[in-house]
C-alpha cells in the first residue's frame, strides 16, 4: 500500500452516541412539554377574552356612532357558547328579533372554556356609550374567562370602557 493511500473510514454514529443523543433529547422534551401546554391554554383563554372585548368595543362604538342601543348577548347558556352583537330597534330588550340589525355573530370560542359573571345579561350600550343591563344603568361588569389555571378578565366600566387584564400579572389590577 502506498503511503498516499489510506484505509477507508466508516462514517456514522456509534450506538453509544445515538443513545446519548436520544436521552438528552427526551429529557429536554420532557422539560418543555408541560410549559407548552400551559402556553397553549394561556393563548386560548387570552384569545377568547380579546374576542369578546372586541365585540363589546364594536357595540359601544356602533351605539355612539348610530345613536342607538346596541346589545351584546351570549348564545345559549353563556359566553363560552358565543355571542351576538345587534342594534336594537326601539327600547332595548336584549333579544334579537326581526326588527333588530345583526352586526356580529360569534360561535363557540372554546369547548373547555368556563366563564363567570356577576351581573345580569345581556349587556347593552346606550347612544352615549354607557353600559346598561336589564334596561337600567349598571355598575361595572366583570366576566372571568378560565381554562384550567389560565385566566383573563374582561372588565366593562359604567361608561362603557372595555379592557382585558390578567389577574396573575404583576402590574394588573383586576
Amino acid at each position: 500500500m502506498n503511503h498516499h493511500q489510506r484505509a477507508p473510514q466508516c462514517k456514522g454514529f456509534t450506538l453509544l452516541e445515538l443513545v446519548t443523543t436520544l436521552a438528552i433529547a427526551a429529557i429536554a422534551l420532557a422539560a418543555v412539554l408541560p410549559s407548552a401546554g400551559a402556553f397553549v391554554r394561556e393563548h386560548r383563554v387570552a384569545a377568547a377574552a380579546e374576542r369578546l372585548a372586541s365585540a363589546l368595543t364594536l357595540a359601544r362604538t356602533t351605539a355612539t356612532a348610530r345613536r342607538s342601543y346596541v346589545t351584546v348577548a351570549p348564545l345559549g347558556k353563556g359566553w363560552p357558547e358565543g355571542w351576538r352583537v345587534f342594534i336594537e330597534k326601539g327600547q332595548p330588550d336584549g333579544v334579537l328579533d326581526a326588527a333588530d340589525t345583526l352586526i356580529l355573530h360569534e360561535d363557540r370560542v372554546a369547548s373547555d372554556l368556563t366563564t363567570t359573571t356577576r351581573g345580569t345579561l345581556p349587556l347593552t350600550f346606550t347612544p352615549l356609550g354607557h353600559m346598561q343591563t336589564a334596561g337600567r344603568p349598571t355598575d361595572s361588569e366583570r366576566i372571568d374567562f378560565r381554562i384550567e389555571s389560565a385566566t383573563r378578565v374582561v372588565e366593562i366600566g359604567t361608561r362603557g370602557r372595555v379592557r382585558v387584564c390578567n389577574p396573575a400579572g404583576k402590574s394588573s389590577a383586576c
